[in-house]
């Protein structure tokens, strides 16, 4: 299952953090099932950066937002494709 890894929500949002807000719309909008783990502690993301995605035993390489499919696994964009 995929679990993504962002800031604390607040005030009713999904995430604080716009990156990680766009990131979530992008996997419900995609109809993906993940989970949506919350830290404040980025010190062991990749780059030292949220929001990133963990997909099983792969994670993504990147958590800068260059675009919504780099921040993917690329297991994620296999099944997407797929569809």
């Amino acid at each position: 299952m995929l679990i993504l890894f962002s800031y604390p929500d607040l005030c009713g949002v999904a995430d604080n953090n716009p990156y990680g807000l766009k990131v979530y719309a992008f996997l419900k909008l995609c109809n993906l099932a993940f989970r949506h783990e919350h830290i404040f502690d980025a010190s062991n993301a990749p780059r030292g950066q949220l929001p990133y995605v963990v997909d099983g035993d792969e994670t993504n390489r990147t958590a800068s937002m260059q675009g919504y499919m780099g921040l993917l696994p690329r297991s994620v964009l296999m099944r997407l494709t797929r569809r």
